[in-house]
């Protein structure tokens, strides 16, 4: 794995750096491995090449220790564990998922998962044990308002007709934090998307269902690659907590898309893509919102301290603070 730096070298450094990348990306796609935890300490902005994965985490300033491991969906886990945000004791939801949730949480230790989708195929006896399975459509949970401390998705919303909605339903859900893992709208991607390198709809995971399953609401017809941002993602959640401000931490990352690229007969784009995918980690290390990837913990839980002046705490919950408004406002 390679260690944490700054990227401040000359272009040629770099692309000697961008071709030792996608050495090890190449290297790992052929034979993976199980990478050893790799602790390191940065201000601001960390960065980690793991598994086919290159990771920054977006802080607040303060000094932070990060262990990563395994890849981009475990080190956004990671993060949310570090902040305190998550631990392996709470209940946890997952939507729209599979066997890859349950091996993730597995290796992490957590005990209460209830892992959820839509897909009617799978044998439920035991498929994810030892967590349970629920069959659960994204848009409209069945489970009651605050009931799981933690909901999760991975790759799943821009599965969803309205993915607005699938989130709305998670953070009603949670009680204290929603963490998603999902593809990220850069500028880079769009260029990506506009060279023919990256699809904006998801015919590949039809293919690969055998034309029956993998795309909207796992049907048969291809989704859109719903991708989002962050004043996106701030904005929602101002309309789904109107009480304060949005408690958001962000972890960056960029995913190649090896996998997907061989599915296509074009051996054109694949060598184009291998061969550029050195300088687009590099690129991804200087500037880590290009990244096509990203995480998102959202804190759900607040106290007192934590509303807005117009509003105090209750028995109830949150009231207008009508003494506030009153030096302010007339009637």
């Amino acid at each position: 794995m390679l260690g944490v730096r700054h990227v401040t070298c000359s272009l040629h450094a770099a692309l000697r750096e961008g071709n030792q990348v996608y050495r090890n990306v190449r290297e790992r796609v052929k034979a993976p491995v199980t990478l050893h935890a790799h602790p390191s300490l940065v201000r601001t902005i960390e960065s980690l090449d793991c598994s086919f994965t290159s990771v920054s985490i977006r802080r607040s300033g303060s000094v932070v220790r990060h262990v990563m491991r395994e890849d981009f969906y475990s080190s956004v886990l990671q993060a949310a564990e570090s902040a305190r945000v998550i631990d392996p004791t709470m209940s946890v939801l997952v939507v729209a998922g599979g066997g890859y949730d349950r091996d993730i949480f597995v290796a992490r230790g957590y005990r209460q998962v209830t892992i959820s989708n839509v897909d009617t195929r799978i044998d439920t006896s035991g498929a994810y044990a030892p967590y349970t399975w629920s069959y659960q459509n994204a848009e409209s949970l069945s489970s009651e308002s605050d009931s799981f401390d933690v909901v999760v998705v991975h790759a799943g919303l821009h599965h969803c007709y309205s993915p607005h909605r699938a989130l709305a339903e998670m953070y009603r859900v949670a009680r204290r934090a929603v963490v998603l893992v999902e593809a990220r709208d850069s500028l880079l991607v769009r260029l990506a998307a506009r060279l023919g390198f990256t699809d904006d709809y998801e015919v590949e995971a039809v293919v690969a269902n055998g034309y029956v399953a993998g795309g909207v609401a796992n049907s048969s017809v291809p989704n859109y690659v719903y991708r989002w941002t962050e004043r996106e993602l701030e904005k929602l959640v101002r309309a789904l907590d109107p009480t304060g401000a949005p408690q958001l931490r962000y972890v960056y990352g960029l995913r190649l898309p090896f996998q997907r690229l061989a599915m296509h007969k074009n051996p054109a784009k694949r060598v184009v893509a291998h061969l550029s995918s050195g300088l687009v980690a590099v690129l991804q290390k200087i500037a880590p919102r290009q990244g096509n990837y990203f995480g998102a913990i959202i804190r759900k839980e607040r106290d007192s301290t934590s509303l807005f002046p117009w509003l105090v705490g209750g028995t109830q919950g949150p009231a207008i603070n009508r003494a506030w408004c009153e030096a302010r406002y007339s009637r």
